[in-house]
């Protein structure tokens, strides 16, 4: 008897280990958030980014914006001051909430110029032992190199720092070259920190 209880008791484990991997899973391929599962999480900062977009939808594009290098499908970036390298994903929304699969960043293109390249993007994530841990230690005038697929490197410069609630949007000046804009949530603590990288010229 007892040696069927033992066998049951696996075999419930074992059921619902692979049930939680499968929904997992799931929810990553499909892009579905599913209540038991935990591979993408909302994200807290929607204000923030859904006002980003509307506002770099207004900035003046001209051809003398350097896009020469796609960043479509950006890999990671690197700080090298700090030693930090971040992995980047496209973004992920779901009726119509931003989401996001913890220890990564993701992107959003901002707008797009009259060739049909993105120029500007946003970055977001959540600041955590696998993304960065002190986001605070980021700097004005900190270079940081983001790689596309390819592993071609575009060279960036820190050019703005803001920590705000979450709920409250994020205003950056717009430059007149490549810009991202990266935001750090904090939830716990209810902030985030809010970049602005410019293309170095």
């Amino acid at each position: 008897m007892q040696y069927k209880l033992k066998k049951l008791i696996f075999a419930l484990l074992t059921f619902f280990f692979t049930l939680f991997v499968f929904l997992n899973t799931y929810e990553v391929v499909f892009n579905k958030d599913i209540i038991f599962a935990d591979s993408i999480r909302k994200v807290a900062a929607q204000v923030t980014i859904n006002s980003a977009i509307k506002d770099f939808a207004t900035k003046n594009l001209t051809d003398e914006i350097n896009a020469s290098a796609s960043l479509d499908t950006m890999d990671h970036l690197e700080v090298p001051a700090l030693n930090v390298r971040l992995h980047i994903e496209e973004s992920r929304k779901i009726d119509g909430q931003w989401y996001e699969r913890p220890g990564t960043m993701h992107y959003v293109g901002l707008n797009k110029n009259q060739h049909d390249a993105t120029i500007d993007y946003l970055l977001y994530g959540t600041q955590s032992w696998r993304t960065v841990t002190e986001p605070n230690r980021l700097e004005k005038g900190m270079a940081v190199d983001v790689y596309d697929g390819s592993n071609a490197a575009s060279s960036f410069v820190i050019t703005d720092k803001k920590t705000l609630p979450i709920g409250q949007s994020l205003l950056v000046n717009k430059s007149e070259v490549r810009q991202i804009v990266l935001v750090i949530e904090n939830p716990k603590e209810n902030i985030y920190y809010g970049f602005s990288l410019e293309l170095k010229k």
